[in-house]
């Protein structure tokens, strides 16, 4: 995905100013340190939802008491701090163990259930949108338009060839359905984007392991997915519903299966797939060095304190590259690039003069995070 450069870095203060205070990240920066409950087999992280809060429709109320029963904990998390733990049991029937599993799980919406068979797609994820005093709201803004995920988890499954899952989505403002039948490619009203992440222990129980994905974007309301996204085409989102489940199948576990997962966050890349000077592209080993330079050199940063803090992952990255030809003061060299993301929201290079020997590349994206790359020349 290539943006090319038409855009003045001034814009950088005007698209830092518009994105303070909007979500640009999974709640709570997606590390899992605030909680609405820490009691042990029913812990719940502050922006996300569970069984406890199901809204449980099934025919006069038959399993429902069950149904809302949480198997989640608060554990160490990666690093430190704490993680989410979500496990696997065995669903009761009136206090008669039924034998089928019942998948660990944890969302961002609410759960519905409509069924007493757990594969059923009456059986659901959405976001929540209105509330009521016993249905209250479940839903979590979200605006940014990420290029990719990642996050950590650990394993502690009865087989090791468990593959568990998380369900991103990233939708319009309308009430939108995680149905378990559905595919990435399913048409549904309100989808801009998602991705269906099915992931193992890849033969190691136990061990923190980094997973990453790609976010995948579609034309309005189609199947079909975007080769190029640009930010001009893609709609803002209103929502972003993301669910994880100890098994990608639901009723297909085994008791006690569990999962922890930590540090769940978008990525925004700000690397660079192109460098012109005068139209002739530096070499790509030179490039691959900046751009490994700038993110290497990318720091956290924040606004605000405790639950109201905001961070913005991968930002203020630097690189810097002493360009080998020498110049004369009547043939000033042009520099311009193209980013890898079509995403971001501005790219801009400062013109080379005499006095100013260097040209800064500024790549500024969507969540408002940025790079810098200075270009240094001998006039």
């Amino acid at each position: 995905m290539k943006k090319t450069l038409t855009l003045l870095s001034a814009l950088l203060l005007l698209t830092a100013s518009l994105v303070k205070g909007q979500n640009y990240q999974f709640p709570y920066n997606g590390q899992f340190e605030y909680w609405t409950s820490t009691s042990n087999n029913s812990a719940v992280p502050k922006g996300w939802h569970t069984f406890d809060e199901v809204q449980c429709d099934i025919p006069f109320g038959v399993g429902c008491s069950s149904a809302s029963e949480n198997h989640s904990n608060k554990v160490t998390g990666h690093g430190g701090g704490s993680a989410l733990q979500i496990y696997c049991k065995i669903a009761n029937f009136v206090g008669i163990s039924t034998g089928i599993p019942a998948n660990g799980a944890m969302s961002t919406g609410r759960m519905r259930v409509r069924s007493t068979t757990p594969s059923s797609d009456e059986n659901y994820m959405y976001t929540r949108r209105s509330s009521t005093s016993s249905n209250p709201a479940a839903n979590y803004s979200f605006v940014g338009r990420p290029d990719s995920l990642s996050f950590w988890a650990k394993f502690n499954m009865n087989d090791v060839n468990n593959i568990a899952s998380l369900k991103v989505h990233l939708h319009t403002n309308c009430d939108y359905k995680d149905v378990p039948s559905h595919t990435e490619t399913t048409q549904q009203t309100g989808k801009i984007a998602n991705r269906i992440c099915h992931f193992t222990c890849n033969g190691q129980q136990n061990t923190w392991q980094k997973y990453s994905f790609d976010i995948k974007y579609y034309q309005s309301n189609t199947t079909s997915v975007l080769s190029n996204p640009q930010l001009s085409n893609i709609t803002q989102p209103s929502y972003l519903l993301a669910s994880f489940s100890t098994n990608k199948n639901s009723g297909v576990g085994t008791e006690n299966d569990e999962l922890i997962v930590d540090d769940v966050r978008f990525i925004y890349n700000k690397k660079l797939a192109s460098i012109k000077i005068n139209n002739t592209p530096i070499a790509n080993l030179v490039l691959d060095s900046l751009n490994n330079a700038a993110y290497a050199s990318a720091v956290t940063t924040s606004t605000g304190t405790g639950e109201n803090e905001k961070m913005t992952f991968n930002n203020q990255g630097t690189a810097t590259y002493n360009y080998p030809q020498v110049f004369c003061s009547n043939s000033i060299p042009v520099v311009t690039a193209t980013a890898e993301s079509g995403l971001i929201s501005s790219i801009s290079a400062t013109t080379v003069t005499v006095n100013n020997p260097y040209s800064i590349i500024t790549v500024t994206h969507n969540d408002g995070s940025y790079y810098t790359y200075t270009i240094n020349f001998t006039i």
